[in-house]
Formats: C-alpha cells, sequence, structure tokens
C-alpha cells in the first residue's frame, strides 16, 4: 500500500524506485527466473534501499560542504528539516532522486555488461537468422500462404520490429516446389525477398562455413 503522506511517499518512492530500474535494466540484459512477489519486492526494496542509502550520505556531505545544508539538523529532524526549506529541500531530494536512480541502471548495466541483450529489437529474427553468422550459413525452408515452398540461403533479413513489412531474402540456389507438382523447380535470380506477412512459417538449418570451426 503506498503511504499517503508526502513524507511517507517519498520514502516509499526513494525506497523502491532504485530498486526497480535496477531489475529492469538487468532484465533487458538477461532473463531473470521466475520469483514470488514477496521475493521480488524484498529485492527491490533492498538493492532500491541501499543504492539510496549510499547516494542520500555522499549528496548531504557534498550539500554541507557548499553550505546548501545543515546536516546536523538533518540529522536531527530527518525530512521534516528539507520539507521546511523548501528550495534546499527540493534541490536535494531531486539530486538524491537523479542520482540514485541513474546508479542504480548504470550498476545494472556494468553488472550484466557481458551478457547478451534478451530483449531487442526484431530479437526472434536476429536470434533465429543470426545466431551462428559467423561460422554457419543459415538455410531456410519457408512455406508461403499460396502452398509453395521455397528454399535457400538466408542473405538478409530485417532486423528491427519497426519496419513495415520485415523482409526475408534468400541468396541463390534458390529452389520452389509448387502445391500442384512435387518437383522441385529452380528459381531464376541472385535473390528473391519474402515479405513477412507472406508466409506461414520459416523452419532454417545451420550448415558450417566452409573453413569455419565447428566447435
Amino acid at each position: 500500500m503506498i503511504p499517503g503522506s508526502l513524507a511517507g511517499l517519498i520514502l516509499f518512492a526513494a525506497s523502491l524506485g532504485p530498486g526497480y530500474v535496477y531489475v529492469r535494466v538487468a532484465e533487458r540484459r538477461t532473463p531473470r527466473t521466475e520469483r514470488s512477489q514477496l521475493l521480488e519486492a524484498a529485492e527491490l526494496l533492498v538493492i532500491g534501499a541501499l543504492t539510496t542509502t549510499v547516494v542520500a550520505m555522499l549528496v548531504l556531505l557534498g550539500a554541507r560542504e557548499v553550505g546548501l545544508v545543515d546536516v546536523n539538523a538533518v540529522r536531527r529532524e530527518g525530512l521534516a528539516y528539507l520539507l521546511l526549506h523548501p528550495l534546499r529541500g527540493c534541490l536535494t531530494l531531486g539530486a538524491i532522486f537523479a542520482l540514485s536512480y541513474t546508479v542504480a541502471g548504470l550498476a545494472a548495466y556494468l553488472a550484466h555488461r557481458q551478457e547478451q541483450p534478451s530483449q531487442q529489437p526484431g530479437t526472434v529474427w536476429r536470434e533465429v537468422l543470426g545466431q551462428k553468422k559467423r561460422t554457419h550459413d543459415a538455410w531456410a525452408t519457408v512455406e508461403l500462404r499460396d502452398g509453395r515452398f521455397l528454399q535457400g540461403q538466408v542473405a538478409s533479413y530485417t532486423l528491427d520490429t519497426v519496419s513495415e513489412p520485415r523482409e526475408l531474402a534468400l541468396a541463390a540456389p534458390i529452389y520452389q516446389r509448387r502445391p500442384s507438382n512435387a518437383e522441385v523447380e529452380d528459381v531464376r535470380g541472385d535473390f528473391l525477398t519474402l515479405r513477412e506477412e507472406d508466409a506461414i512459417y520459416v523452419a532454417v538449418e545451420y550448415q558450417p562455413k566452409p573453413g569455419a570451426p565447428t566447435a
């Protein structure tokens, strides 16, 4: 339950906000295991409270050095001191919030910087069609909505989900099988471009590139 008083709301946001930022940034870098709501809330609270406490100490020490805040008064009166001095309070609280959120996000990024992002535009196409592109060639079999099957080496594909429509390009040799004919035909041309909405499914098989290590 979110506290109704202003002081309670500030403490609530200061305690959970940085933890929420940390978890969300971490989730974009690596999938996280399912947890109960209690454990997740505890994680948000611990990370947020720790981050905000450290940042608040640093901000207050800096504010004392420039004569902005009376640290002794803050120690005696707590948030009441900052609320009784609106300008000083806004500057101090603003600095604490901004830095604590920034520190939490930066800490999550640095902790997971070596990991491949798990959430990114075009994740499925990128992961399926490009995960082994350095050592393997991707060969795709595509079933079209008109019943045809096409097969060829993946030459290029749309990386993001913003572009409409997404496209997949196959490179020669390209083979085709029509629903009315079981024989496989060669498709003339060096490349064939397919639109996402024309395909029912895309099956991908990786084959090692000549001379590339297979391990």
